[in-house]
């Protein structure tokens, strides 16, 4: 990538970390925001607040630093928070009742989507394909996607399913107002599958896989610390008795790491030349 194009790194990322910060401290600090949700949901929207606070923000930034600097790793990491962001606030824009917010979230959601639309076009799949050294052991990264995949898909469809088969809401409803879960809709039309189709692509060997494994894995990775973040501070705040699924998240987290790690391990070693430059030889002239 070159270097005009790195400082866009730097551009995007310093804007959109401000928009965060607004929106977070405001959720978290300020009651009036969420005064017109359930409980429920108003304790789940400070929750979201938190991570986007103290976890999504801080590997923003930490990694659009670091691609500015031309880190490679750091590309995948920007990448998939973008994605994370992305989906926290399309949630905020949707299911969230209007507030002295709105803008905040529109802008918020609008710039992750047109960052992460740059960082798709600005890294060329057959290039970042170029990056990575695997000698055929990809086979292992397309089956924890399409794992992922199949596990939410399972958890959704045991909620929603029993609930059309009965004329009822699905019990994940209960308390939160929402006529339906934009969480079910982002996964099960557009997230799932979009795990499936990269192993695949990956399985393949071809280029949108490399480009796009990493990054769905570290927005799995920001998500799984997100739902087990949920639990734990919904249970202290008096909305749930069970911990077990925090703890099966806190596991995904640290499987999603250690795949991660792996896969970024790939990435060739770059060798950076130091050019000295030499003066243009002039003509000498024999008086």
């Amino acid at each position: 990538m070159e270097s005009k194009n790195k400082r866009v790194f730097l551009y995007l990322t310093i804007p959109l970390a401000v928009l965060v910060v607004i929106s977070a401290v405001c959720g978290i600090f300020i009651k009036s925001t969420y005064v017109a949700e359930t409980q429920n949901w108003r304790i789940q929207g400070i929750g979201q607040d938190m991570v986007d606070l103290f976890i999504a923000m801080p590997v923003l930034i930490t990694s659009g630093i670091l691609a500015y600097r031309g880190n490679r790793a750091a590309f995948f990491v920007w990448g998939g928070t973008l994605l994370f962001l992305l989906y926290s606030y399309a949630i905020y824009c949707f299911a969230v009742h209007f507030n002295s917010l709105f803008l905040v979230y529109c802008f918020t959601f609008g710039l992750s989507v047109y960052s992460f639309t740059w960082l798709t076009l600005h890294l060329p799949a057959k290039k970042v394909k170029e990056w990575f050294d695997f000698k055929g052991q990809v086979k292992w990264f397309s089956g924890f996607l399409v794992s992922i995949a199949l596990i939410f898909y399972f958890l959704w469809l045991t909620d929603i399913v029993p609930a059309i088969v009965s004329g009822k809401m699905p019990l994940s409803y209960a308390g939160t107002g929402m006529l339906t879960n934009p969480v079910h809709v982002i996964d099960i039309s557009i997230l799932l599958p979009g795990m499936v189709i990269t192993a695949v692509f990956l399985l393949k060997k071809a280029p949108a896989g490399y480009l796009l494994t990493p990054i769905l894995t570290v927005f799995f990775i920001l998500m799984a610390c997100n739902i087990a973040w949920l639990v734990i501070f919904m249970k202290q705040k008096g909305i749930g008795d069970c911990l077990v699924v925090a703890k099966i998240m806190g596991i995904f987290a640290a499987i999603g790491s250690g795949v991660l790690y792996t896969f970024l391990r790939r990435l060739k070693k770059t060798s950076k030349k130091i050019h000295t430059p030499v003066a243009p030889l002039k003509k000498i002239r024999l008086l």
